[in-house]
């Protein structure tokens, strides 16, 4: 049975965990925003920021999981699990080009401690930075190592080596948050409508 569609009171737990997620990300958006009329004594150092940086991502991996679940042994939760997530899918209307499918996100956060083992079994020579924040360097003559950086004119993440570009993934958990918002004002239950509206207030605040 599938309890979101078929018993929809139960759906206000989705709309609440999913809220506690977006709004964490949102938060840390926010939070690296105000950093561009913030004097020097409040600014946050580069780890700080980074963390924020890193925690959009982090956020991203587990609002994606409630589409796309990680696989179970047993067949019969997988059955419960792929029920829920392609209702979710369907009504918040993210598909296969939405950035919460990357996968490297969700690996770059779920499998960590993995890949740093491996990173660091490549040779480290050239210039390491365990935490970097400026231009994404455009020259193949000297090794560059970055733990983690943040390139001001891509806008772009990295972490271990791999990249993400962080505006797609905002606008998409804004866009969640925006229709999950709708919802839980309207009484907890998911409306088609809230979707739509919320899709619109993306592009509209995309052209502003």
């Amino acid at each position: 049975m599938n309890m979101i569609q078929e018993w929809p009171p139960c759906q206000i737990f989705y709309l609440e965990s999913l809220r506690t997620i977006t709004n964490s990300a949102i938060t840390s958006f926010e939070r690296l925003i105000a950093q561009s009329e913030a004097n020097e004594e409040m600014k946050l150092s580069q780890s700080h920021f980074l963390d924020e940086v890193q925690n959009i991502i982090q956020q991203g991996a587990a609002i994606s999981r409630y589409f796309w679940p990680s696989r179970n042994k047993d067949g019969i939760k997988n059955r419960i699990f792929d029920s829920r997530a392609r209702f979710l899918r369907d009504y918040f209307d993210v598909g296969d080009s939405s950035p919460l499918k990357d996968r490297r996100v969700r690996n770059a956060i779920e499998h960590f401690d993995e890949r740093l083992d491996l990173y660091l079994q490549t040779p480290i020579s050239g210039n390491f930075f365990p935490n970097y924040i400026g231009d994404k360097p455009k020259t193949d003559r000297v090794i560059y190592k970055f733990f983690r950086a943040f390139f001001t004119d891509t806008q772009e993440f990295e972490i271990l080596g791999e990249s993400f570009p962080i505006q797609p993934l905002i606008d998409e958990i804004f866009r969640i948050n925006e229709c999950v918002r709708l919802d839980l004002q309207n009484g907890g239950v998911m409306r088609k409508e809230a979707t739509e509206e919320a899709t619109e207030s993306l592009i509209e605040s995309i052209k502003k």
